[in-house]
C-alpha cells in the first residue's frame, strides 16, 4: 500500500508545484513527510480499490493498453458522481476518525475544516476536488506500475 501512497503523494506534488499551490512541508519524498501526512496518503490509496470497485473496475500490476485506458477514463466518467462522493465520503471518515471536526473555516492547528459536509453541501466547485481526484485515478495508478481494468 505505501507503494500506491507514494504515487498519490508524487502525483499531488507535482500538481501543486504546477499550480503553484504546494504547501512547503509537502514538498519531498513520501516517506521524508509528517505522520499525518503519511496516513492522510494511505488512506487516499486504500479508498482507490473501494472506489474502483463501485465502478466494476480494480487495480492490477502493469501499464495499461490504449484501450485499457480508454475504457477505465470512459468507465470513471461514466460514474463520475457516485464515485466522487464515495472519494469525499471516505475522505471525511478518515478525517473524523483522525479527530477532525466541521467549522465554518479551515483550521489544520485546531483540526477543524469547512469541508467535512455531506456531499451534496458542496458547491459545484467543491465537488469537482473530488471528481478531479477521481479523474486522476488512472495518473496515479500508473505512477505505482498498476493500470485500471475492469474487475469481471
Amino acid at each position: 500500500m505505501d507503494h500506491l501512497a507514494a504515487a498519490v503523494h508524487d502525483f499531488y506534488r507535482a500538481l501543486g508545484k504546477t499550480q503553484g499551490c504546494l504547501k512547503p512541508h509537502h514538498d519531498g519524498d513520501f516517506v521524508d513527510l509528517a505522520p499525518f501526512d503519511q496516513e492522510s496518503n494511505r488512506a487516499a490509496a486504500r479508498r482507490m480499490p473501494a472506489i474502483l470497485a463501485l465502478a466494476g473496475l480494480k487495480l492490477e500490476p502493469g501499464h495499461p493498453t490504449t484501450e485499457e485506458l480508454t475504457r477505465a477514463v470512459e468507465r470513471l466518467a461514466f460514474h463520475q458522481d457516485l464515485l466522487a462522493e464515495a472519494e469525499h465520503d471516505g475522505w471525511m471518515d478518515w478525517h473524523f476518525d483522525n479527530g477532525w471536526s466541521r467549522a465554518d473555516t479551515r483550521d489544520d492547528a485546531q483540526q477543524q475544516h469547512h469541508l467535512l459536509v455531506s456531499y451534496d453541501r458542496l458547491t459545484d466547485d467543491e465537488r469537482n476536488e473530488d471528481r478531479d481526484a477521481i479523474r486522476n485515478y488512472p495518473e496515479i495508478a500508473k505512477l505505482a506500475d498498476l493500470k485500471i481494468v475492469p474487475s469481471t
